[in-house]
């Protein structure tokens, strides 16, 4: 099994902070994107899964507008042929359940991941919640070592924000505004897969980390990076080309311009899962 996107729709982060050209990322098996709703969405090539980031809902004032922004989300959502939609909440989004009656996304909120299998992939969904929305300040460890946040062993990991120290760095500082509560759980996932699966692989394989990692959060940080996430201090990023069973492959899809958000200035991120026999 690998994660592969086409070449010619690679983008790397603007580093000087630049609105980006309004290309989209495509191949053709599970997409993604990331939005602060401005009130506009781009059309999505044909895919499997459709896969929302986070920050459908715009800063709407009152409870009226709010409603109808939600309702065209939905009906925008409906338009799509993808068998699975799924959306993530977002840091501006409800925290409580909420119905896509015409679409009929799954809406994952609360404060615990979720895991899916799909077409044989392993997904692990987290929605930004008040531990994952942190930085710096987050406890990210219980007393005794153990991780606050625990990530079972996936193939897939989706999350509203970026990893601390990827795909991360704000506008307004410059400084790396991920989570980092995020990272320690990816960094420790060989602990935290459970007794109760069947394990008919080898030791190491249970340290294998997620091969794709999406997020967005951060509309800067838009680009592809690949990073080891290792429980011993010595994590690593660096420009690769491929995923491995101890490199991941870090994608933000955030697609709103730089800094607070005005409107959607890249189109949605779409990268193939393709079985390796």
């Amino acid at each position: 099994e690998k994660v592969s996107l086409r070449d010619d729709y690679v983008t790397k982060p603007d580093r000087n902070h630049e609105s980006s050209p309004n290309i989209p990322m495509e191949t053709t098996s599970a997409e993604s994107a990331s939005t602060s709703s401005q009130g506009k969405y781009h059309a999505l090539p044909e895919g499997d899964i459709l896969l929302h980031l986070g920050d459908f809902t715009a800063n709407r004032t009152t409870k009226a507008n709010r409603k109808q922004h939600f309702q065209n989300f939905d009906e925008w959502l409906s338009l799509h042929p993808h068998p699975v939609k799924i959306v993530l909440r977002g840091n501006h989004d409800p925290q409580h359940q909420v119905k896509f009656q015409k679409s009929k996304a799954l809406y994952i909120h609360g404060n615990q991941p979720q895991s899916l299998e799909i077409h044989g992939w392993k997904f692990t969904l987290v929605p930004s919640n008040s531990s994952t929305n942190k930085s710096s300040n987050q406890p990210s460890k219980q007393k005794g070592g153990s991780n606050v946040l625990r990530i079972p062993h996936c193939d897939i990991l989706a999350t509203h924000e970026p990893p601390h120290e990827v795909l991360d760095q704000s506008i307004s500082n410059h400084e790396h505004v991920g989570s980092k509560m995020l990272r320690h759980a990816v960094e420790d996932i060989m602990e935290t897969k459970s007794n109760n699966d069947e394990d008919t692989s080898s030791p190491s394989d249970s340290n294998k980390k997620p091969q794709l990692w999406l997020c967005g959060h951060i509309h800067e940080g838009r680009g592809v990076q690949y990073a080891q996430f290792r429980n011993d201090d010595k994590s690593l990023s660096y420009e690769g080309t491929s995923t491995t069973t101890t490199t991941t492959m870090v994608l933000n899809a955030a697609n709103a311009n730089p800094g607070r958000a005005r409107g959607v200035v890249n189109g949605p991120v779409v990268v193939d899962l393709i079985y390796d026999p």
